[in-house]
């Protein structure tokens, strides 16, 4: 009698802890997914309102013009078929530099020389500044372009340099350094020769 009291109490005990342990397991479960036909399928479709992506338009400037002369950004499309080559540039220039002292170094020189010639005594420089740079300027497609091709390797004395805003057809070889310590991994242009571009009438384009 006593053994079917005690087997009644343990079962009924294990009965409880059961019946406890399958209300956690519903109650961390959460709740069951919603069958395809429940209320919340009929919800509408979420959708991104995301912004409609940049048109990238190529520039209207040929890779070669119709002449044959490359353009600086078919330089800068293909720049390796061109290194160590001679070509010719069509473009426009965007920037030259001047040296701030030229002209008076000019004039100490020509003075230097007009007193060696009359076996006078050479007058000292009147100011002391450093020596100007090696001559070079920038050309360019058109003004307002980002990419530039440096153009390096003339002698002003014997190949005058184009002015600024000038188009020109340029001649010379193309590579990433030259003589003068000039430096560029994109390319430069080492100078040989160049002429002004000519319009349709003949006569050369204004320099703005």
């Amino acid at each position: 009698m006593r053994r079917s009291l005690f087997e009644g109490r343990l079962l009924a005990r294990n009965l409880a802890t059961s019946a406890g342990l399958m209300l956690l397991l519903a109650a961390c479960s959460g709740p069951s997914p919603q069958p395809a036909g429940s209320a919340d399928a009929g919800l509408p479709p979420v959708r991104l309102n995301l912004p409609t992506p940049p048109r990238i338009v190529k520039p209207a400037i040929p890779l070669i013009h119709p002449d044959g002369a490359i353009s600086v950004y078919g330089l800068r499309q293909d720049s390796r078929a061109y290194f160590g080559k001679e070509i010719r540039v069509r473009a426009t220039v965007v920037d030259v530099y001047v040296c701030p002292w030229a002209e008076e170094e000019a004039k100490e020189q020509e003075a230097a020389e007009k007193a060696r010639r009359a076996a006078r005594p050479v007058p000292p420089p009147k100011t002391t500044h450093p020596p100007c740079k090696e001559p070079y300027f920038f050309v360019a497609d058109v003004v307002s372009a980002r990419q530039k091709l440096l153009v390096v390797g003339y002698d002003p004395a014997e190949l005058q340099p184009p002015e600024k805003g000038q188009a020109v057809l340029l001649t010379g070889r193309f590579a990433n350094e030259s003589a003068e310590g000039f430096m560029s991994p994109e390319g430069l242009l080492i100078l040989t020769a160049w002429e002004p571009q000519v319009a349709a009438d003949g006569a050369a384009p204004a320099v703005p």
